[in-house]
């Protein structure tokens, strides 16, 4: 007798011969390439013991409220199952509760369903995006040398080099992202770093539990696909702006007796904000921590004493004029003027106070032009004075200071009178004009502060970049790995032994030789079904990349009404009629030349309306680093912190692994127009695309005229479904088919299953014939296909390149 054994999160269910069990296996839909489908089980319905109903904490009771701390079971939350026969495991991955029945006699029934591990990758990645990823660990200052080392040499990681390796961390392709530079100069703010795909694709997996198996994600090809950056600039992090901000104030008055030009630095006592230890109060100085644009903010209250000791009453002569000045690196950058005036007349010691009036209309009508030069706008505001300098550009090591300067100015009419002694008369008596005494004026600073606050925008050279904010935005991460897999027609099998580790090869590839020999467990009494061309649903296929609206996507797309790079599949059939697209989620990337050096990159930009390039905001890319290629025309690496290097090599990245010999194609398959020409060099061709190089020989097994479905019935055991393996080759009828699908399997019953084949066909080995592009046009016999050659108007003769 059978022993079926059902475990639930570690509990074992011991399930009785009338609880029917179903078990569907697939590998892919045929017709529906692009979709891996899930090992699962049909509708299992479970009695609910007193086990079960503990396990699933009595959720059909109404009462119990299943959101209290003491539940245990939620039916949202996945749940760890295995099904097995004589303990043979035929399916491990999670349970999912569906429904639950109670029936006329007050029992209790469940239904399940159990879905194999493998069948979840994407639904365990879940809605998560790019950006969700940590690759802090490759932080980095963005400098000349940085960049240059990625190329070949080392990057940082943890803070520390670690040597050159593709696949691992970031590189700085050269790529035109609009800068109005010259051919012949790139700043270290021109270039961006590049994540490599295998980064990305390692995460994704890791953080939703999952491993893999495969030679192609570990082979050089892989490890040099790249993701170059595709924003407006690297911004600064909400961390970064607050480690850069500076608030400090000083509570000590600063007190200054009025002449012509006394000045005094205040000292700054008290720390608001300063997590880059710029500054160590007491001081007088904040020393900058990182380049960037900055706001400076100076602020103080003050208060002005006129004091006469003539006795009587007397009329200032003059107004205090008072300088607030930001120093940068002990040089004025911005001023701001403010002038303290007295009452109309007083006796002994006037204090403006913390809220010093302008001064009255009967007052400033007394002396011309007093209105004017002392109006209420600059006039004792009250008793606080500004100064701000916004988006100024600060270097590491430029000190910021505040500086306070006070000068007497007199007032008209006295301006120009030679009856006093100019700094030293400055009051007139009240009742005999004419008359004038000396005093003692004083500006008191009462307290201050100083705000360096940076700009919320781009970093600058020299800056940490934050590498989490290089990853492109709201991707979704599945996506990401569902335009990978759609690329390459990858294949996706779990291991027996570890459902959560995958293996994971291209079609190809994924198919091994070892032969399982189903020929004595075919049931010939029951029909067997053979469709020719029954895996075809479609005529075309339409393989194509996502538009973007740089300027050469557009163009491009606007004189050939179609994606660069995009190939189109049809089929000799008369019967069918449909389209199948296979899209992923990257924007191809056209390369362009030159016509004075023979440099070809990958450019993305736009153009304003007067033609001129300019940044864009682009959608996610996929491209092949090519490494160092050496330059006929030397270009210059340009840099504001350190000396220019001259260089007769540049760090190449495209959709091509070589721009004039290439042997890869990341597009579909050859475009109708390229953007540079054979001025420099032979303008070789590869049609080694990834139609030809991924998905030929599917659409060749499925839709050549030996192509069949062949359906039969087969008297499987659990030893059988537990060595399951969609890579081996089926052999029965005489004949080599790939299994497709195993339909609704008994492992108790003993019943036959049907299972679902499509008939082998031979492998053609790839060949990429050697063929120059020179401007015509026509078809080449690559082997394995006719390609068309890219169409000559307007792509190799010299007046179109740009």
């Amino acid at each position: 007798m059978d022993i079926q054994e059902l475990r639930i999160d570690n509990n074992v269910v011991q399930l009785t011969g009338d609880v029917a069990v179903a078990l569907n296996y697939a590998i892919t839909d045929i017709a529906e390439p692009d979709k891996v489908k899930a090992d699962f089980s049909k509708t299992i319905k479970i009695p609910g013991t007193t086990v079960i109903n503990k396990l699933f904490n009595h959720i059909y009771d109404t009462r119990i409220d299943l959101s209290s701390g003491s539940a245990t079971f939620d039916p949202n939350v996945k749940v760890d199952a295995s099904y097995s026969v004589n303990n043979i495991t035929l399916l491990d991955g999670f349970i999912r509760l569906t429904k639950i029945n109670v029936l006329n006699n007050s029992r209790i029934q469940y239904e399940v369903n159990i879905f194999g591990k493998n069948a979840n990758l994407f639904s365990d990645i879940g809605e998560g995006l790019l950006e969700d990823l940590d690759i802090s660990t490759y932080d980095h200052d963005w400098t000349m040398t940085n960049q240059s080392d990625s190329w070949a040499t080392q990057i940082q990681v943890g803070g520390s080099p670690q040597a050159f390796a593709l696949g691992v961390g970031y590189v700085y392709p050269f790529i035109d992202y609009g800068f109005d530079n010259s051919e012949d100069e790139y700043a270290v703010e021109h270039f961006y770093p590049a994540v490599y795909a295998k980064e990305y694709w390692d995460q994704i997996f890791s953080a939703a539990g999952y491993s893999y198996n495969s030679t192609f994600l570990d082979s050089t090809y892989f490890k040099s696909l790249i993701i170059p950056y595709n924003g407006l600039g690297l911004r600064l992090s909400e961390t970064q702006i607050n480690n850069r901000s500076v608030i400090v104030q000083a509570t000590a008055p600063v007190s200054q007796t009025v002449s012509s030009g006394t000045l005094d630095i205040i000292t700054f006592d008290t720390e608001v904000q300063d997590i880059d230890n710029q500054i160590t109060v007491p001081s007088t100085t904040i020393t900058i921590a990182q380049s960037g644009y900055y706001d400076i903010l100076s602020e103080f209250n003050y208060t002005g004493d006129f004091a006469d000791t003539s006795g009587g009453a007397v009329n200032s002569m003059v107004t205090i004029k008072v300088f607030n000045q930001i120093l940068i690196n002990g040089v004025n950058v911005n001023s701001k003027v403010l002038y303290i005036q007295p009452a109309r007349s007083w006796t002994g010691t006037y204090s403006t106070g913390t809220n010093p009036p302008p001064p009255s209309d009967e007052y400033s009508s007394d002396y011309s032009g007093f209105g004017t030069i002392l109006s209420a706008n600059n006039n004792n505001p009250a008793s606080v004075a500004y100064s701000n300098r916004p988006y100024y550009y600060l270097e590491n090591g430029d000190t910021v200071q505040v500086r306070v300067s006070s000068q007497l100015f007199y007032i008209a009419p006295y301006a120009g009178s030679l009856s006093y002694t100019p700094y030293t008369d400055v009051f007139e008596d009240a009742t005999t004009p004419g008359t004038y005494y000396s005093g003692t004026i004083t500006l008191n600073v009462e307290a201050a502060d100083l705000r360096v606050l940076p700009v919320a925008s781009n970093i600058v050279e020299g800056n940490a970049i934050d590498m989490n904010a290089a990853i492109p935005k709201n991707i979704k991460q599945k996506d990401f790995i569902k335009g990978i897999i759609n690329k390459h027609n990858l294949y996706i099998q779990p291991q027996k032994d570890n459902p959560l580790v995958l293996d994971i090869e291209p079609r190809d590839d994924f198919y091994g030789s070892t032969v399982a020999d189903w020929s004595g467990k075919l049931d010939i009494s029951k029909d067997v079904v053979i469709e020719p061309l029954g895996a075809l649903k479609f005529r075309e296929f339409v393989f194509k990349d996502k538009p973007d609206k740089d300027y050469y996507n557009e163009l491009y797309e606007n004189t050939w009404t179609e994606i660069y790079g995009q190939r189109d599949y049809t089929l000799e059939n008369e019967y069918l009629k449909g389209t199948k697209e296979i899209t992923t989620i990257f924007s191809p990337t056209p390369l362009v030349g030159d016509e004075n050096h023979d440099r070809v990159i990958s450019e993305i930009f736009k153009t304003d309306s007067s033609n001129n390039k300019i940044q864009l905001e682009s959608n996610i890319r996929l491209l092949y680093y090519g490494g160092l290629i050496s330059t006929n025309q030397a270009w210059t690496h340009t840099s504001r912190l350190t000396t220019d290097i001259t260089r007769l090599d540049h760090a190449y990245a495209g959709h091509l692994d070589d721009p004039y010999n290439p042997t890869v194609d990341l597009n579909w398959g050859l475009s109708k127009q390229i953007y540079y020409d054979k001025t420099f060099a032979t303008v070789n061709g590869t049609i080694n695309g990834c139609v030809n190089a991924h998905w030929y020989n599917y659409i060749n097994e499925i839709s050549n005229v030996n192509s069949k479905i062949v359906t039969g019935y087969f008297n499987l055991n659990a030893s059988d479904i537990s060595t399951l393996d969609f890579k081996k080759l089926y052999y029965f009828n005489g004949d080599y088919f790939r299994l497709q699908k195993v339909i609704d399997y008994n492992p108790v019953g003993h019943s036959l299953t049907k299972c679902v084949f499509i008939k082998f066909a031979e492998t053609v080995a790839f060949g990429d014939p050697s063929f120059v592009i020179n401007g015509g046009s026509g078809t080449i016999t690559g082997g394995i296909s006719d390609v068309e050659l890219p169409d000559g108007r307007g792509g190799y003769v010299d007046n179109n390149v740009r």
